[in-house]
């Protein structure tokens, strides 16, 4: 990932770059009340708890925040992942005022040399599209923001199409292409910054979409148990038929009530 990072290269001591992290996402709290959490941690850390390596950048309350809001923030964070980079202070604020107390700090190095380097940005789309104001995203016509593909039934883009010949695998952006799907904003103005930064949350690719779609049908692919008869229509709000011994009964019921709150928000049985 330093590679893209090309311009600092030439002086720095790699030995003493660390690659960086940074998550945004948004949690509910009591009566859905949303916040907006981001924070960011070393990917060299390793064998501890995540609350032992993750440090917290900023949370808001999105109920009594606006897009500026999350606009001045992030201004101040390319600022300081940028002073992280160079290694070194900063005499001058991110929207050209002088930082108090930073005098007679300015060019001095931050921690003996060592520099801190962005190399994922990474959240759900509802992060990624406020923080990059991006105009591409699952409602508009156009649904990806790495690619071509299409919601429109009738392209020959559409997202639906899988495997390896795909044609839009053929139409990854690059840089210069994201940044014109996006309207001005903090981040694409980090030096070093490419499109290959930016990344999905794991989570909410795969445990919140795939998951819950699948968890009940695997578990009876590998259950040993054969005296289960069961008629799972996914499609709709038609409950399961059970035939079967308590125990498997009540499992299933617990993955279809998992299964029916991911994808409907609701539960068939209490």
């Amino acid at each position: 990932m330093f590679i893209h990072h090309s311009s600092f290269l030439k002086d720095t001591d790699l030995r003493k770059c660390i690659p960086l992290i940074l998550h945004g996402d948004d949690c509910e709290s009591h009566r859905r009340r949303s916040f907006t959490v981001c924070s960011f941690a070393s990917l060299l850390v390793k064998n501890c708890s995540v609350w032992d390596s993750r440090l917290l950048c900023y949370c808001t309350d999105n109920s009594r925040s606006c897009n500026e809001t999350v606009d001045t923030l992030d201004a101040w964070l390319v600022h300081s992942l940028t002073e992280l980079m160079m290694g070194r202070f900063f005499e001058i604020g991110p929207f050209g005022d002088p930082i108090p107390g930073r005098e007679n700090k300015g060019g001095q190095e931050i921690a003996g040399g060592y520099r801190g380097i962005l190399t994922v940005h990474r959240g759900d789309e509802k992060y990624l599209v406020k923080a990059y104001h991006l105009t591409i995203s699952w409602l508009s016509q156009r649904c990806c923001w790495s690619c071509h593909a299409s919601r429109m039934s009738n392209s020959e883009l559409l997202f639906t199409h899988f495997g390896p010949n795909a044609q839009h695998r053929q139409t990854l952006v690059g840089t210069a292409e994201f940044i014109q799907s996006c309207k001005p904003n903090a981040w694409v103005n980090l030096p070093g910054w490419h499109v290959e930064v930016v990344s999905y949350d794991f989570l909410h690719v795969f445990d919140l979409t795939l998951v819950p779609d699948t968890a009940a049908s695997v578990f009876l692919l590998h259950s040993n148990c054969t005296c289960v008869h069961v008629c799972m229509l996914c499609a709709c709000d038609s409950p399961m038929v059970f035939e079967g011994s308590t125990k498997c009964r009540n499992e299933l019921r617990l993955l279809w009530n998992y299964h029916k709150r991911m994808k409907y928000g609701k539960a068939l049985y209490v």
